[in-house]
């Protein structure tokens, strides 16, 4: 009796326009409905969910590809109510298909919804071509052999997201998020887990802090754009591709470490500062530097035709790296042990009491800040992690 009451308060509801701006739904047939009115309105919409898994079994229409919901061409907010938030998933049976599509005109907000299942086809999970924004969600489960799980070709911004166990199988790109001309805000995100790269952008704009991207087989984040991180850790990757590529932009107060992998690759337009880059196939290859720590990368030495501004730890040089005589040369630079936390960018390795990077940088290139979010104090420390005066490293949120 409930759900046959939803079903006509649902369509009594979707009838009467003037109120067709927020729409509360149980079932997939609610959903599909909710959207259809709402991409007719002109309103901005606001879709609530009850919690609970929402699994679609049909393909709903060919919008550049199989596509389980109609294509977001309206102004939708989708929000899984507490406790949990919805699950909006594929059936396993169901033929391959995506989740979401967002055309050119739509506006979509998914907020505390996991988006699984969604397969074989470009941006498995979602596809978008307008303005996207996630909150508090998940893309986990997702897998594709022709594309990315998340392909972004207009605007997206991801918050508090999760991504995770999707896996890619094109050579097209291997990745799990592709930027295709696009731009990206992310913060707060974990990208882990997946089996593919982490983030490709390409020509686009690629805005990414306080964020982990971590265990994923094929590297971080791959860019011939325009990409801006700060406060990230990219770690423990696999060796099929790059921790970092970049063409231009800057990373700072970050963690590249312990990656099967390139640490860091790209032109001189790209500025590494205050960055600890320790553990991977190589350091830094070809980019700009200054106050950083590169120590420890273990087959091509940890560093290659850069530029250095300065102030920087490179414990074995590659025969091409010119080095500035404000550079610490052959020296230890006592990192400690790896903290690998939970909080999205924190990931990172401390510095001991005893290293010769504390106050040694150059206190006009430091942030205010380090990578957990500390001050910098005094004539700063090179790398990513301030010394905080043997009294410990407080972790800092963010607000």
């Amino acid at each position: 009796m409930k759900k046959l009451q939803l079903a006509i308060f649902t369509l009594s509801f979707i009838s009467a326009p003037l109120y067709g701006a927020d729409f509360f739904c149980s079932d997939v047939t609610c959903l599909i409905a909710a959207i259809n009115e709402a991409n007719r309105n002109g309103e901005n919409n606001t879709i609530s969910l009850d919690p609970g898994t929402y699994t679609l079994q049909v393909i709903d229409n060919d919008t550049e590809g199989r596509t389980g919901l109609p294509s977001i061409t309206g102004r939708i907010n989708i929000v899984g109510l507490s406790p949990g938030g919805a699950t909006i998933t594929r059936d396993v049976a169901a033929p391959q298909f995506r989740i979401f599509h967002v055309a050119a005109s739509g506006v979509l907000s998914l907020d505390t919804i996991e988006v699984s299942q969604g397969g074989n086809v470009a941006g498995a999970a979602i596809f978008n071509r307008g303005e996207l924004s996630l909150n508090w969600s998940m893309i986990t489960n997702n897998s594709t052999a022709t594309s990315a799980v998340l392909v972004n070709i207009g605007r997206a911004i991801i918050h508090n997201t999760t991504i995770s166990f999707n896996r890619s199988d094109t050579i097209r790109c291997f990745c799990i998020v592709w930027n295709n001309e696009g731009e990206i805000q992310m913060s707060q995100v974990r990208i882990e887990d997946n089996r593919g790269l982490g983030i490709l952008s390409t020509f686009g704009s690629l805005i990414v802090s306080d964020t982990t991207i971590t265990r994923n087989l094929f590297g971080g984040i791959a860019g011939s754009g325009i990409v801006t991180a700060e406060r990230v850790a990219i770690v423990r990757n696999g060796g099929g591709g790059y921790a970092l590529t970049a063409s231009s932009g800057t990373i700072s107060n970050s963690t590249i470490a312990d990656n099967g992998s390139f640490g860091i690759v790209g032109s001189t337009n790209f500025r590494v500062v205050n960055s600890t880059v320790t553990g991977n196939y190589l350091g830094v290859w070809g980019v700009s530097i200054i106050n950083s720590i590169v120590t420890g990368n273990t087959q091509q030495g940890d560093c290659q035709m850069i530029h250095s501004f300065g102030y920087n730890m490179f414990t074995e040089p590659g025969y091409t790296c010119e080095t500035q005589p404000s550079d610490m040369i052959d020296v230890d630079p006592r990192l400690d042990a790896f903290q690998d936390l939970p909080e999205p960018g924190r990931s990172h390795y401390p510095l001991l009491a005893d290293s010769p990077a504390i106050g040694s940088a150059n206190p006009d290139a430091c942030p205010e800040t380090d990578q957990l979010g500390n001050p910098r104090v005094g004539t700063c420390s090179r790398g990513s992690i301030e010394f905080q005066g043997g009294e410990g490293e407080m972790l800092v949120q963010n607000p």
